[in-house]
C-alpha cells in the first residue's frame, strides 16, 4: 500500500522531523535518508521500521535541527591567538609612537581570538527524541494504509458485483449450448420436406 505520515518531536534542545512513505512491494525493503551523524542508528530504525510494516518499500527521512542556535554553539577564547594579538599591538603603539590603550573589546574583534564551533551531537543520545518521531511518522503511515486499504476494498466489492450482475445477465440472454442446439435445431427441421435426418 501507499501511504505517507510524519513526526516531530522536540529533545534535548532539537527538533527532531521524521518523514516516512511507502509504495506497493512484495517484501519489505528500507531506504533511509538519514543525516552521516545518524547512520549509526539505521539498524535500530530499520528495526523499528519492521515492527510497524511488513511489506512495501519504506522511505524513512530523518532531519534534526537545534532549536537555538546558542544551545548547540560552544565558544572557546583562543587564549594563545589572545596573547600574540596583545603583544603585536603593543609594538604597533609603541613603533608608531601612539598614546592609546588597548581594551578587551579590541581583541575580541580580531578574527581567531574568539572561535564559535557547533557542539557534536551524541546519535545515542537523542534515539529516545528520534524513536518517538519516528514512532508517530509510523503510525500515521499505518493508518494512511489502512484507509486506503478499506477504500480499495470497497472498490473491488463494487466491481465484482458489477461484473457479477453482467454475468448473470450474460447467462440468461445467451443461446442453448451446442448440443441442445444442435437438437432444436434438428427438431425444426425434422418436419420440412426433403429432410434426410428423420
Amino acid at each position: 500500500m501507499t501511504g505517507f505520515g510524519r513526526g516531530e518531536t522536540l529533545y534535548k534542545g532539537h527538533k527532531i522531523t521524521t518523514e516516512v512513505s511507502s509504495v506497493n512491494r512484495r517484501q519489505l525493503e528500507i531506504e533511509a535518508d538519514l543525516p552521516e551523524m545518524l547512520r549509526i542508528l539505521e539498524p535500530r530504525i530499520r528495526e523499528t521500521v519492521a515492527k510497524y510494516v511488513s511489506r512495501g518499500r519504506i522511505t524513512v527521512r530523518i532531519r534534526t535541527e537545534p532549536i537555538h542556535m546558542v544551545q548547540s554553539t560552544i565558544v572557546r577564547a583562543n587564549v594563545t591567538a589572545a596573547k600574540r594579538c596583545l603583544e603585536e599591538l603593543h609594538k604597533l603603539i609603541t613603533e608608531l609612537d601612539l598614546h592609546a590603550e588597548i581594551h578587551l573589546d579590541h581583541l575580541l574583534r580580531i578574527p581567531g581570538v574568539i572561535e564559535l564551533t557547533r557542539a557534536e551531537l551524541d546519535p545515542a543520545a537523542l534515539w529516545p527524541g528520534l524513536q518517538k518521531s519516528l514512532g508517530l511518522a509510523l503510525k500515521a503511515l499505518v493508518e494512511m494504509r489502512a484507509r486506503e486499504g478499506r477504500h480499495l476494498k470497497a472498490d473491488l466489492k463494487k466491481r465484482i458485483a458489477i461484473m457479477q450482475r453482467n454475468h448473470n445477465a450474460i447467462k440468461k440472454r445467451r443461446p442453448l449450448s451446442g448440443r441442445a442446439l444442435q437438437e432444436a435445431t434438428l427438431g425444426k427441421t425434422a418436419s420440412c420436406p426433403g429432410n434426410h435426418y428423420k
